[in-house]
């Protein structure tokens, strides 16, 4: 019985390994045929894959190549505008370089020029001031000469003085020297000033003052009252001004004030307007003197007031207000021009 249950199981055992490798044969025969497709298409991937390598590198290299070709392409217009640049560039710097070149050289041309022309300049400021030194010495000297000249004149007059007997051409000869010594006032002041054109009226309306009261010898009697402006005129509006005051001051130290009496005498010179002037003199002597007596005489003094006066272009007025006033107004013709 054992040996029969054996046996089955044997066969058993057998009849199963029959089984199994026959279900595995199935299997892989079944396996097989349903991984041919896959297997086919796999082995045709694999045929082509190498295909697709070579196109894939191809089209890389196709557009390496186009790459390159754009590359090469850029960078020959990069050079072309990079030369074309550094062209410009040194072009623009060549002209700059010769600009400031040729500038230089016309800055040295004109430095040369305007050396040479403040070389000429200083050497004619040279010779200008020489000659203005020149002309203020021989100005001076001038005027220096004609005052000595006109004191030689007033010597000689009053050497003359002493071999008169007659009373009125001694006093014609005495106002002659007065004349003389009031132009001669105008030259000492002029020479002795360090302009030489124009005299300081102030100083000279005093020094003339100081004359004419040591000639008659008032100083005592009669008081000088000043009201003059700081006024300068040149010489040929001062040589009729002080010819003028001359006059004034000599008639009224002899005609105003009789039997020695005391009084004052007043000059006044201002400035009205820009280049008009005013001069008046005044004194309290005698009041009840015609104006008209005065204006209408035909002495050497009155008539040379009245010339003087038309000289100067100027208007000569006679008034008795407590006294007999003259008054000139006058104007300076070449200081109106220039305003």
């Amino acid at each position: 019985m054992k040996a029969i249950n054996y046996s089955r199981v044997f066969a058993a055992i057998i009849f199963c390994f029959i089984l199994v490798i026959c279900h595995n044969g199935y299997a892989q025969t079944v396996d097989l045929t349903l991984l041919k497709p896959e297997i086919k298409y796999q082995t045709e991937k694999k045929d082509q894959e190498p295909k697709l390598k070579k196109s894939k590198v191809s089209t890389l290299e196709k557009q390496m190549q186009e790459i390159n070709l754009k590359l090469q392409k850029v960078t020959r217009q990069v050079i072309i505008v990079g030369a074309v640049l550094f062209v410009i560039l040194f072009g623009l710097g060549y002209h700059i370089y010769r600009s400031k070149q040729r500038f230089r050289q016309q800055l040295k041309l004109q430095q040369a020029v305007i050396n040479t022309k403040n070389r000429s300049l200083l050497t004619l400021i040279k010779e200008k001031d020489g000659l203005l030194i020149e002309k203020e010495w021989l100005m001076k000297e001038i005027h220096h000469r004609v005052k000595n000249n006109l004191q030689i004149m007033i010597s000689l007059l009053n050497t003359q003085l002493a071999y008169l007997d007659n009373d009125a051409a001694y006093n014609a000869v005495k106002e002659s020297q007065q004349r003389m010594q009031s132009i001669s006032l105008v030259h000492q002041k002029l020479y002795q000033s360090e302009n030489l054109a124009l005299v300081n009226l102030q100083a000279y309306v005093n020094d003339l003052i100081g004359y004419l009261s040591d000639s008659f010898d008032s100083t005592s009697r009669i008081t000088f009252e000043t009201d003059v402006a700081a006024i300068e005129l040149d010489v040929t509006t001062s040589v009729p001004i002080g010819l003028i005051l001359n006059e004034a001051i000599t008639n009224a130290i002899k005609y105003a004030f009789p039997q020695n009496a005391h009084g004052t005498i007043s000059i006044s010179l201002q400035l009205l307007t820009t280049g008009m002037y005013e001069l008046k003199i005044h004194d309290n002597g005698i009041k009840d003197v015609a104006v008209a007596d005065i204006t209408g005489s035909k002495t050497l003094g009155m008539n040379l007031m009245k010339g003087l006066s038309k000289q100067l272009n100027g208007k000569l007025t006679v008034e008795n207000n407590e006294g007999i006033t003259i008054t000139l107004k006058f104007a300076d013709y070449k200081l109106l021009k220039a305003v």
